[in-house]
């Protein structure tokens, strides 16, 4: 019995200790009041903002160097790395009342993003081709993705409570749940890697893979979608919505909604897969997900968390369906770094649009400045369905 839950490392294993991994380290309990904490730190919503950018311009910063990192060192050590840049960022974040030792915080927050960008799905994608698995990749990366959520909606329905006592004991709850994580990742097997980028300088193998990437019609449309879609993202303003809505203690609770259907999202996956295209699944979550969220915020009621929350179903067989499509597009030798190259362009508009939203939901109140963002996804609809016209067309 034993065996099976902790099996001996092996790359065929390396799904199972992955999603262990995953699960510890992504129990989060500070992120449901993230932003209302930063505010209360620093005094100012704007203020707040700018920290969240931080996180986001240390990513962009990073995503070049520790995807190329993932590609030439390996999947594992750079897994093994995210924790420990994780630990670091938290334990900043818990001792420092300042808005100071907030930035060095998220100085290391983007860090551990950037060494996760790309790499934690190479890592599953190559275990997969190595065991002659690579039909099983989506509800491998399904599953994954569950695990993850499943972990965030732990952390969330517990978070907002825990920071009615105090915003502290979040962060240093999370902290400790990063032990067992690192445990986890010394199950770890590095899968067989592609050698051809060994005597290969960064700046050539960047520019191999954006040259690339520029070339495939569906590399190019999908990482524009996804640019977007990460760059004109309110999602970690939601709390602060929700607050003026709903009591402190009650925002956890609600912002856990979104990781609970996300994760049944992602259980549901595989049978959307064997039913629809991958790129029908993509763009009717896309068409599902506006079609919800702009009524609710035009007209902002009690339910409109509720219908935020609902617009998030279509999240997982998305997720899952856009990675099988990328996948398969990427070159084995830089996987890794094409993830990056988009993650990266995602958090430099990120770090311009997030400040003008902040701005705006000082001026204009918060639900206007989310419904703004929503405005600014409309683009991705037509990518999506560009991409899709070319799918049926071949």
């Amino acid at each position: 019995m034993f065996t099976k839950l902790w099996p001996t490392p092996s790359p065929k294993g390396n799904v199972l200790a992955t999603n262990w991994f995953l699960f510890w380290f992504c129990l989060r309990f500070y992120v449901a009041t993230q932003a209302v904490y930063f505010s209360h730190v620093t005094g100012s919503l704007f203020l707040a903002s700018v920290v969240l950018v931080a996180v986001q311009v240390s990513q962009a910063l990073s995503e070049i160097p520790t995807g190329v990192l993932s590609d030439k060192v390996g999947r594992v050590w750079t897994l093994r790395l995210q924790a420990v840049a994780s630990i670091v960022a938290i334990l900043c974040y818990a001792i420092g009342g300042s808005f100071t030792w907030l930035m060095i915080g998220a100085a290391f927050d983007g860090l551990w993003r950037a060494l996760m960008s790309g790499n934690n799905e190479a890592l599953l994608y190559e275990s997969a081709k190595q065991n002659g698995n690579v039909r099983g990749f989506p509800r491998q990366l399904a599953n994954m993705n569950m695990v993850m959520e499943i972990s965030g909606f732990a952390s969330m329905s517990v978070g907002g409570f825990l920071a009615a006592i105090g915003f502290g004991w979040g962060l240093w709850i999370t902290a400790l749940m990063h032990i067992p994580a690192l445990i986890s990742s010394f199950r770890l097997v590095e899968p067989t890697r592609h050698q051809q980028t060994e005597n290969v300088a960064l700046w050539g193998h960047f520019r191999e893979a954006f040259g690339y990437m520029r070339q495939n019609q569906t590399l190019r449309r999908l990482s524009m979608a996804q640019i977007i879609s990460e760059g004109c993202s309110t999602f970690a303003l939601w709390p602060a919505f929700y607050h003026t809505l709903m009591p402190l203690g009650l925002v956890g609770t609600m912002y856990s909604v979104n990781y609970l259907e996300s994760a049944i999202g992602f259980r549901a996956s595989h049978w959307f897969m064997q039913r629809l295209r991958p790129m029908q699944i993509v763009f009717g979550g896309e068409v599902i997900a506006r079609l919800l969220f702009i009524p609710a915020l035009i007209l902002i009621t009690p339910l409109t968390p509720i219908f935020m929350a609902l617009a998030g179903a279509p999240y997982g067989p998305m997720t899952t369906a856009l990675g099988k499509i990328l996948h398969d597009e990427y070159t084995d030798h830089q996987r890794a770094t094409m993830g990056s190259i988009t993650s990266f362009l995602g958090n430099c508009l990120y770090a311009i649009f997030t400040p003008l939203v902040g701005l705006a939901a000082e001026r204009w109140g918060i639900g206007r400045a989310i419904l703004a963002g929503q405005i600014c996804l409309l683009p991705v609809l037509w990518l999506y369905w560009r991409t899709y016209q070319t799918e049926r067309v071949e």
